[in-house]
């Protein structure tokens, strides 16, 4: 799954191919993969692009609407252009990667076409069918569709350990449980979670309530520097990510903990264990993180 590094270089990638551009039509292939009214995209022109944690929203030349877009698990974004107006195309890809992004299109998987005036365009595809775009026309729509990703901005200045222990600090359960909660922390996923607790020296079933100040200073500067070295690395690309541009993120060639199970801590030369938290996969040094 994307978590806020990926997501944020796919934003970048989509900002520098499709803003500025007009939408001609929209097709619907899957009609749960899109809510609202695909015609009031008609005439729509893209004028920025956003994101709030895991979740992209698209904004046009007029306040509303807006078009949010989140990947989930399996989601997955191309843009095909043609090529100095020849029938050469060429793409860019983010999501999950599969061959749908070097076949022809549309796939088996491809759930909505927006068609743009250059005739160029963008298509979503979703495998697994829990990814979605969603048409909001208001502010009351879109103030609540975003409640949902409302948590901390771990990537502004004033992110801090008082901050995070101010949100966390009274959770009753494991830290690793705390973190990924997006209406608390808003884009972090297991993948950065993982790697931000061993740098923390956190053990990730610590209770969130247990943790000293101390502690919560670590973690959110450790929250913040796996984060921030994630975006600078373009993401990973270990899981089911590929940045828009087909050139797989590099930060998998320095996870710390995560999918290192049996290989040894970069720190104290222990085996790295592998437990379950919530059904997630969770990496840690059990003699670096108490």
């Amino acid at each position: 799954m994307p978590e806020l590094p990926e997501v944020e270089t796919l934003k970048r990638q989509l900002v520098k191919s499709i803003v500025g551009k007009q939408i001609k039509s929209v097709d619907i292939l899957r009609s749960k993969s899109y809510q609202g009214d695909p015609q009031i995209l008609v005439n729509q022109k893209i004028a920025s692009i956003h994101r709030i944690g895991k979740l992209m929203i698209i904004n046009f030349t007029d306040e509303f609407p807006k078009l949010l877009i989140h990947l989930k698990m399996t989601g997955q974004l191309i843009y095909q252009s043609t090529i100095n107006n020849s029938q050469l195309t060429a793409r860019v890809v983010g999501g999950h990667p599969t061959a749908d992004w070097i076949n022809d299109l549309p796939s088996k998987h491809t759930r909505v076409i927006i068609n743009l005036t250059d005739n160029s365009v963008l298509y979503f595809n979703d495998q697994r069918v829990f990814g979605w775009l969603k048409l909001v026309d208001n502010v009351n729509e879109l103030e609540k569709e975003k409640t949902n990703y409302s948590g901390l901005n771990p990537l502004l200045s004033n992110f801090n350990g008082t901050l995070l222990k101010q949100t966390l600090g009274k959770i009753k359960r494991s830290v690793k449980i705390a973190i990924l909660d997006q209406t608390k922390i808003a884009g972090l996923g297991n993948i950065y979670a993982n790697d931000a607790l061993y740098l923390a020296g956190i053990h990730p079933q610590t209770l969130a309530v247990n943790l000293t100040a101390k502690e919560w200073n670590k973690l959110a500067k450790s929250i913040q520097k796996v984060l921030l070295r994630g975006i600078e690395l373009g993401g990973a690309s270990q899981t089911n990510y590929v940045h828009l541009d087909g050139l797989g993120g590099s930060y998998q060639k320095e996870f710390l903990v995560y999918k290192q199970d049996k290989s040894k801590c970069p720190k104290c030369g222990s085996e790295i264990i592998k437990i379950k938290i919530g059904g997630r996969g969770t990496f840690f040094c059990p003699k670096c993180q108490k």
